[in-house]
């Protein structure tokens, strides 16, 4: 598959942190790519620089195909809006902006599909966080861009909102548009992501594809015992990573076989209760990866 956009060593320091540090990445031509981190991991400045709206301290961004201003397309922190204009005016400013010939056909095809009335006559300052993120997304899908670089687009949507984005995403990428989207909620991007950048401390600790979380995660078993810490001991001694999540109960992630467990705990006499799987989320791998520091562009 071909590339889209290559960093690096990427990095963009302001006067007290280095917000991105080092980033070399790879997005190839229709990926979904979940960009996973907490606040002040990097996230939206790291999408800052790929789009050029900031300069990189060190480092660059090759961008391959991407020639015309529309080619790439970004919703940046707090989408900008024009308050005083409908949605309808918004999509024909941004059409002024880019440069791009009005289709009023498009512009109504892709309001309706956001859920928005092109005949509203609402002002857009008077929208709910919701309706701004709707027709955020909107302006962003004008002059059909090759890639979409999205900071939270789903914040502030209702469940039946997150839907209609994600089956929109969905099939913009079947129809070859690349799609970068960072997100708080973990959950939302695991029915869309093909591939997972995960950042920390303005760092990629870890890229993933889907397969692969998902195997690491079918990894994880949940062990009970009134002699958890002498188990987790056990495990440690072993180089097995575990933890104690409640007072009887371990979480491990190891490929051992339940049996394997279990004859090595009799073997050290430690009486087990229960031993099972147990499907991680997106979220426990996160919380597990930050917790242990991650790798450095794994």
């Amino acid at each position: 598959m071909s590339e889209i956009i290559k960093t690096t060593n990427l990095t963009k320091r302001f006067p007290l942190v280095c917000a991105v540090n080092n980033v070399n990445l790879t997005i190839n031509q229709g990926d979904i790519v979940g960009l996973v981190g907490k606040n002040g991991s990097g996230k939206t400045t790291l999408i800052k620089l790929l789009s050029n709206v900031a300069i990189p301290s060190g480092g660059k961004v090759e961008r391959f195909g991407l020639h015309n201003p529309c080619d790439l397309s970004a919703i940046i922190e707090r989408p900008a809006l024009y308050e005083k204009l409908t949605a309808y005016q918004n999509v024909q400013a941004r059409c002024k902006l880019l440069n791009i010939p009005f289709d009023k056909e498009y512009a109504d095809k892709t309001l309706n599909l956001l859920g928005i009335d092109p005949e509203n006559k609402t002002k857009v300052g008077n929208f709910s966080l919701g309706m701004r993120q709707r027709t955020a997304i909107a302006l962003a899908l004008l002059g059909k861009p090759k890639m979409l670089l999205l900071d939270e687009p789903i914040n502030g949507l209702d469940p039946e909102g997150i839907k209609e984005v994600r089956d929109i995403l969905k099939n913009l990428s079947l129809n070859g548009v690349t799609i970068l989207i960072s997100s708080h909620i973990l959950s939302e991007l695991a029915k869309i992501a093909t591939r997972y950048v995960f950042m920390d401390k303005g760092r990629i600790v870890a890229q993933m594809t889907e397969e692969e979380v998902e195997a690491i995660n079918c990894a994880r078993l949940r062990l009970t015992t009134k002699q958890a810490d002498k188990a987790f001991s056990v495990f440690k001694e072993m180089g097995v990573d575990a933890r104690i999540v409640s007072e009887n109960v371990l979480e491990l992630y190891t490929d051992m076989s339940l049996t394997a467990i279990i004859k090595l705990m009799m073997e050290h006499e430690v009486d087990v209760k229960t031993v099972a799987r147990a499907n991680g989320t997106l979220e426990d791998f996160y919380l597990r990866l930050v917790k242990k520091g991650g790798g450095d562009n794994v």
